[in-house]
């Protein structure tokens, strides 16, 4: 079955050879093998036996891509969600203490129209993600697979944007009088940021936890 050997080695041509890989690599194409095999003594010829086991495979790319752990399929409507969620509780309660704040150091009751806006930028989205998840509540989407590094990215932007902030507050506190630490409420918001980068991250791991598990 020549046409088998030629199909098998194209189709793991870009792979790492790892034991664990070697592995699936046997497990799949032994399947594939068996498949063929079984259509060929149906009557069924070699080539025509071969693309209907490849078709009936269905999506080989994707499926490829979740055997060696390139990509996953998860519940990414349910997390977008609960990240928003998150994001919407932290949001509020950030924007609480910086309403306080602003109120008596600059606009007393006016700080609202501050706080309220700002705050419009977690509930809205928070309220497309809920809508979302009440059409297709267990609707997957196949993802890269979660290996944290866009967690540490943000947690890395966040350290640098706050860092900057800091320094203008403290150039500030020692050239000018009166000046407030307002530096904290950029730095607590823009900690929104590497906060549901890093849940979405812990989500996307327990539900491919999960999901082994079931398995």
């Amino acid at each position: 079955m020549k046409s088998i050997e030629y199909y098998l080695k194209g189709l793991f041509r870009n792979i790492e050879r790892t034991d664990e890989v070697r592995e699936q690599i046997e497990e799949l194409s032994s399947h594939i093998r068996d498949r063929v095999a079984d259509l060929c003594d149906s009557g069924m010829e070699e080539m025509a036996a071969l693309e209907k086991t490849v078709a009936d495979l269905g999506d080989l790319d994707e499926l490829i891509d979740t055997i060696f752990r390139r990509k996953v399929r998860v519940r990414r409507v349910r997390i977008d969600f609960l990240t928003m969620a998150a994001g919407a509780a932290y949001g509020a309660a950030y924007l609480a203490f910086a309403t306080l704040c602003v109120a008596s150091w600059y606009f007393g009751s006016g700080a609202l129209y501050l706080t309220v806006p700002a705050f419009a930028g977690y509930l809205v989205p928070l309220v497309f993600a809920a809508a979302r998840f009440a059409r297709s509540p267990e609707k997957t989407e196949l993802i890269p697979y979660p290996d944290g590094a866009s967690f540490r990215a943000s947690l890395a932007g966040w350290a640098l944007i706050s860092g900057i902030c800091v320094i203008a507050n403290l150039l500030m506190i020692v050239t000018r009088e009166p000046c407030r630490f307002w530096s904290w409420m950029p730095v607590a918001g823009i900690f929104t940021w590497p906060l549901m980068t890093g849940i979405t991250w812990l989500l996307s791991v327990r539900e491919i936890r999960k999901s082994d598990i079931d398995a």
